[in-house]
């Protein structure tokens, strides 16, 4: 049985009045199902501690490596330590700007996890892509190097559907679409 989550990124958008008002609700009336919550990195410790509990925090990267002369990375021990329990990978705009390919994505998958963080790995394909027909094609080159990579731990990846093609365009998957891309992880 897969268990639903309901996710939150908030790419470069937010402030520290915006996750007090934000979180604060949250805490104070908890939702029926599970969420996470995505903040930027400077309101992570903020959010964690707004929330108690009522709702999982999660940052938006993590580094591959472990700790080091890495400047402008965020280790997975230091997320875990201020609280953070999610962490999103491989989500679209980090492969397209910053060109994260597949190792890399499953480097950060295995830290995740060496690190206590439940990693979310996004997957998804661009509006070419989908329209030669070859979503499921993408959708399992993006899953075989983690897959190889973690063996039976890949079980404890939170898979995240996120159609490139509806980010930033006004367009948004049908229910149908997006069922169809669900089935195939299943």
């Amino acid at each position: 049985m897969h268990r639903k989550l309901v996710a939150a990124n908030w790419k470069m958008h937010g402030s520290n009045a915006l996750t007090a008002t934000l979180l604060g609700t949250l805490a104070a009336q908890p939702p029926a199902c599970e969420v996470a919550v995505f903040p930027p990195f400077p309101y992570l410790a903020q959010a964690v501690h707004l929330a108690r509990g009522a709702v999982g925090i999660g940052a938006q990267d993590l580094s591959a490596h472990a700790q080091g002369a890495y400047t402008g990375e965020v280790s997975g021990a230091m997320l875990h330590e201020i609280g953070a329990r999610w962490v999103l990978v491989g989500h679209s705009e980090r492969r397209q700007y910053h060109h994260e390919n597949d190792a890399l994505i499953a480097a950060k998958l295995q830290r995740a996890m060496e690190c206590g963080l439940t990693p979310v790995l996004c997957v998804g394909e661009t509006l070419d892509e989908r329209e030669r027909g070859i979503t499921e094609s993408v959708i399992a080159t993006q899953m075989q190097t983690p897959l190889h990579l973690l063996g039976e731990r890949f079980a404890g990846v939170v898979m995240a559907y996120e159609p490139v093609w509806a980010i930033g365009t006004g367009r948004t998957a049908s229910a149908v679409q997006a069922q169809a891309v669900h089935a195939f992880h299943a």
